[in-house]
């Protein structure tokens, strides 16, 4: 590693260290906070850094107070400032994001909107992980004890239109806790992931999708691990990072921690980091996928501590020791990362000429991941949707253990056990509405198909 130098740097319109690699600058901006940095966000409109978490002051070098933020700082690129000192943060804030045109906070402390130089409090309480616009419409997804917004109650999800808040179809509640903190609105369905399980169905871990309807699992989900931190769209795939092992016949490392969706199936794109080790945010900047996480290696191959950046089809890092990042963001000239301990004791970073890399990886070899054949056409219910009765087929050269009807809480309400490949059953006391039909054969592998009630 080249020997590092540090010097004053003034273009910014104040003094500030700076650490230069190769041709790449770390530029501290003066962010040594009390706590750690959970969102971040360069605002192009107004030109403006605003950063969030759970802090109470930044500090100088010495530790002492110097600027009260309350959880929620803003930068002009010359200072920092609060955001509306007067608002008493008593909860931390975990995302930001410019929706329907308006600066949006969310945390701990429920959904916040910036009017001028005052936060205005959205009806809409509990803790809030992330949002999305998504086809004109803002969605919210967080923990299980989302409170009511408007005279609706959500829970965990909801959406917003810019006046009103509007429950969605539910989302199923799979075993005793559950959180949904990634959203992405891909090829027309929208995609929600997070910590949860269904232990019925375990094809449902972490990950289903929306298709307008009713919900549905993803391509067997990801069953490799406890959780998923967030989705991106990037090149017309669809990305999810987090904590997990996507396994299959390829290296260990090749499905840690991140892997992309094409729609149909799984793909691994070398893998991040190692085990207990994940991805907490992405990014696209330029042509470039940034990823950051508490992970010290990229494709099994180049030391990339805190940050990883996809260059095509090869894996690209910086010659810096980073310590643990949470978020990304970026502006035309420079790159922000911030988290706890980040670099040299500072809480937030910048780094100039961060399309320069130090180190690159071989290119990735891409393995394609058969999801696991859940909705096959094999299972076949008519007419669907149905009034009364329904038929249900399926053409297996395996006897069948048992057939079970869910609900859209999960619950089980009709068993058929050691059933035969055509049935009719009459289902004239089920209330209108969506199920799940589960067929269990004899070698205990599953087949899924959605029946609908009139």
């Amino acid at each position: 590693m080249n020997k590092l130098f540090k010097i004053s740097l003034c273009s910014l319109g104040l003094t500030l260290s700076c650490i230069f690699s190769f041709s790449q600058e770390i530029v501290e901006l003066g962010f040594k906070a009390d706590n750690g940095i959970r969102s971040m966000f360069f605002d192009s409109l107004s030109k403006k850094l605003f950063v969030g978490g759970n802090f109470n002051y930044l500090l100088n070098d010495s530790g002492e107070k110097i600027l009260h933020v309350n959880k929620l700082a803003v930068w002009d690129g010359t200072k920092w400032d609060s955001v509306d000192n007067s608002h008493n943060h008593k909860t931390y804030v975990i995302g930001i994001k410019r929706v329907k045109d308006k600066l949006t906070f969310i945390g701990t402390g429920g959904a916040h909107i910036l009017n001028s130089d005052t936060l205005k409090r959205l009806p809409l309480g509990g803790t809030i992980l992330n949002l999305e616009e998504i086809n004109d419409t803002v969605y919210f997804v967080g923990l299980e004890n989302f409170n009511k917004a408007d005279t609706h109650k959500v829970e965990g999800i909801a959406k917003w239109d810019g006046q009103n808040f509007y429950p969605m179809p539910k989302l199923e509640k799979f075993g005793s806790f559950y959180n949904y903190s990634a959203i992405s609105g891909y090829k027309g369905d929208i995609y929600v992931g997070g910590n949860f399980t269904d232990f019925q169905i375990p094809e449902r871990a972490d990950l289903m999708k929306f298709d307008g309807q009713n919900w549905l699992p993803v391509g067997g989900g990801i069953d490799g691990g406890p959780w998923i931190n967030k989705s991106i769209v990037f090149n017309n795939e669809l990305y999810f990072g987090g904590y997990f092992n996507k396994q299959g016949n390829w290296p260990q490392y090749a499905g840690r921690n991140i892997i992309k969706w094409d729609g149909d199936n799984w793909y691994t794109v070398g893998g991040l980091g190692d085990d207990g080790l994940q991805v907490t945010s992405f990014n696209v900047i330029d042509s470039f996928l940034v990823v950051v996480g508490v992970f010290q290696t990229a494709s099994n191959e180049i030391f990339a501590p805190g940050i990883a950046v996809l260059n095509k089809n090869k894996w690209c890092s910086y010659d810096f020791n980073f310590g643990q990042i949470r978020e990304v963001t970026s502006n035309d000239t420079m790159l922000f990362v911030g988290g706890w301990d980040v670099y040299n004791g500072q809480t937030l970073i910048g780094i100039k000429n961060f399309r320069n890399f130090s180190n690159c990886s071989t290119p990735v070899t891409v393995e394609k991941i058969e999801p696991k054949d859940l909705f096959g056409k094999n299972l076949k219910a008519f007419p669907n949707p149905f009034e009364k009765s329904i038929t249900i087929q399926w053409h297996e050269n395996k006897e069948a253990k048992s057939l079970v009807i869910l609900n859209q809480n999960g619950m089980e309400i009709k068993r058929i056990n050691y059933p035969s490949n055509n049935l009719q059953i009459d289902l004239t006391e089920f209330p209108s509405g969506s199920y799940l039909v589960k067929l269990t054969l004899m070698d205990d592998s599953k087949k899924l198909t959605q029946i609908i009630k009139k």
